[in-house]
């Protein structure tokens, strides 16, 4: 008798013990919608617009253009609208640079703006649709019309300092949009849609090198800024290649059969490129060797890397979140129509504009879920 009730007390403990150490955490990815705001300041009913523009953080604001009638500030907390400068369109973005937000719209413009209250610093006249985003060094904001004509303005002033076409304008076909340059050191790196890459000095307009990476028929064009690292540029052409140049020569030193219209993006020694044949590529920086793909629906953005995570959006899908070492997929966002712009993102929280122009303000977390017993799924 007495050795049976040792072993039912040797036996409740154990089954105590075991109660208390074999059930462990489960932790799931969270996306929650804190607000979403229309950027429009009227309905729009018609076709399809190419909303491209990331969204730019100041201070407690985000701003936001789209393509048909202008660019906003609204709070980041509460969504509600700071000030909204009416405009044709701002399609590809802005750059935000000492209080100051440099950007062309498609009224043949190119602006300046106070980023806190959206006056006008000044303007200036570029002939044709503003379709690229620029940059800024300590003097010049530089960019590319949709006429294909490279500008140079004064940051002050707005007035020209020079401008640069490339001597073969003719193509067959263009698609919509221009590259964003790319600066380093004294020398700015221009795409054009007849499948150059130009190296200019900034000063002078200097010609270091021209380099023809796309030979195709049909699309020709060079829509997404070069990339700089270790003495080495890498750059994607519509429906084309993916290369690795040397930037102070212009030679390849690889390319892989990859075309894309968005910038790569570096990690490490990896490169991931969203191609125009609809995937999501993962490559190896030194050699262009392919790593993994992984279909996509629509066009994917470009993908930024938040933490151990891919996030990017498809033309004809959702905001999705993947790993990126392996490219599973953690979780996804349907915004309503897809997602052509790069997101913007602020700790865990994360701004984008969607296909039908809403601005979207998301947190996106781990999560603890309490306590499971072992043989039930766990969620990474």
């Amino acid at each position: 008798m007495k050795k049976g009730l040792l072993f039912l007390h040797i036996f409740l403990i154990s089954c105590s013990s075991f109660h208390l150490n074999s059930r462990i955490f489960r932790k799931e990815f969270v996306i929650k919608r804190r607000w979403v705001r229309s950027t429009f300041s009227k309905e729009y009913y018609k076709y399809r617009l190419p909303h491209h523009m990331k969204p730019i953080l100041f201070k407690d604001l985000v701003i936001q253009g789209n393509a048909f009638d202008g660019i906003s500030a609204f709070y980041k907390k509460t969504g509600n609208l700071k000030w909204r400068f009416q405009v044709k369109g701002v399609e590809q973005g802005a750059v935000l640079d000492k209080g100051v937000l440099y950007f062309g719209a498609n009224d043949g413009q190119f602006y300046a703006l106070n980023a806190l209250n959206g006056y006008i610093i000044w303007s200036h006249p570029i002939l044709y649709e503003g379709l690229g985003r620029p940059v800024v060094d300590e003097k010049n904001v530089y960019f590319i019309t949709g006429q294909d004509v490279a500008y140079a303005l004064n940051k002050k002033t707005g007035s020209k300092v020079w401008t640069y076409r490339p001597q073969n304008t003719l193509s067959n076909l263009s698609v919509r949009g221009t590259a964003q340059p790319l600066l380093h050191e004294d020398f700015i790196y221009l795409g054009f849609r007849d499948g150059t890459l130009v190296a200019l000095n900034k000063n002078n307009r200097k010609v270091l090198w021209i380099k023809t990476l796309n030979f195709n028929n049909r699309f020709k064009d060079i829509d997404a800024q070069p990339v700089y690292d270790r003495g080495r540029l890498f750059v994607t052409g519509y429906d084309s290649y993916t290369y690795c140049l040397n930037a102070k020569t212009g030679s390849v030193i690889w390319k892989v059969s990859l075309g894309g219209v968005y910038p790569l993006t570096i990690d490490g020694e990896r490169l991931y490129l969203s191609t125009t044949d609809h995937q999501i590529v993962s490559l190896d920086k030194n050699s262009g060797k392919i790593l993994w793909t992984k279909k996509t629906r629509g066009l994917a953005s470009k993908p930024v890397i938040l933490r151990q995570t891919l996030v990017f959006g498809e033309s004809e899908g959702n905001l999705v979140f993947m790993d990126k070492n392996e490219g599973h997929m953690m979780a996804s966002f349907n915004p309503g129509r897809g997602v052509l712009s790069e997101i913007t993102a602020d700790g865990n929280h994360i701004y984008f504009i969607s296909a039908d122009a809403n601005l979207f303000a998301l947190k996106a977390e781990w999560k603890k879920e309490g306590y499971k017993w072992p043989w039930e799924k766990i969620v990474f």
